[in-house]
């Protein structure tokens, strides 16, 4: 497997279907398969990645909640 930067974030390297410490997105493989505003339905459901980069424009994570300090 190959590691790539959290698509997301960008802080953290994963390799497929491991979780960024930072933002917990849940890499599947499929981030660069697809356009970014469209959800793969895996691990990370009905969000895309511009859902998730929206919440991390607003200080939270995947989840909603505020990130950890920087």
């Amino acid at each position: 497997m190959y590691k790539v930067k959290c698509p997301v974030c960008g802080r953290y390297e994963l390799e497929t279907f491991d979780e960024c410490p930072y933002c917990h997105w849940e890499l599947d493989g499929l981030e660069d398969e697809l356009p970014e505003d469209v959800a793969s339905g895996g691990p990370m459901g009905d969000m895309s990645v511009a859902d998730a980069k929206y919440l991390l424009s607003q200080g939270k994570d995947v989840f909603g909640d505020p990130l950890p300090e920087k």
